[in-house]
């Protein structure tokens, strides 16, 4: 049976894997942009083409590269509104992925101290039939440290894959968004 301790665990592993999802969702599906999709909007660009990509960008209002070029290839393109919007698609790229570092420390230091803290007890709850065995109450506790631990240690490798997985996304998606900005910008200045 989990313990208060454990189920806390899992609760907040539970939580990460939510924001997990929405990070994977935001950088990996809705607001990604395939290589192949980017060299042909680049390709575009530099062909001077703009009714195409700028339909484009308007038939994906959540992706990072569709709002740069949006922002970028408008009626009167402002160098501050294009600024702008590669600022917020960098805050969006990166957010919450140093919570998911802070809280994959946090996982493995609360299940190592909720390990510690079992083998402490020295015991199952209560006395019984398994208190009375002998070594029953320190099989049981060993138990307890170890479910805990591995609680623990699970969390924190889960986040640190997501990380592993998101990072190299969110700067895939500054460095499109960027990209799509100075070919955006090439092609305002040949107007």
């Amino acid at each position: 049976m989990l313990s208060l301790y454990q189920l806390a665990q899992l609760t907040f592993a539970l939580l990460l894997a939510i924001v997990i999802a929405e990070r994977v969702r935001a950088l990996c599906v809705r607001g990604a942009t395939s290589d192949e999709a980017m060299r042909w909007l680049l390709r575009s660009l530099d062909e001077g083409e703009l009714d195409r990509p700028l339909a484009w960008a308007r038939a994906r209002p959540d992706s990072h590269v569709a709002r740069v070029l949006a922002a970028a290839l408008s009626a009167q393109p402002s160098e501050l509104e294009v600024q702008e919007c590669l600022a917020d698609v960098r805050e969006e790229a990166s957010a919450r992925l140093r919570m998911l570092r802070v809280c994959a420390t946090l996982s493995s230091t609360t299940g190592l101290l909720g390990g510690i803290l079992a083998l402490s007890r020295n015991g199952p709850e209560g006395a019984g039939l398994e208190a009375l065995k002998a070594g029953g109450a320190e099989r049981a506790s060993m138990a307890e440290a170890i479910a805990t631990m591995a609680i623990g240690v699970a969390t924190s490798a889960l986040c640190f894959q997501a990380l592993a997985v998101l990072r190299p996304a969110a700067q895939k998606a500054v460095s499109q968004a960027q990209q799509a900005a100075r070919a955006a910008a090439a092609v305002a200045r040949q107007r």
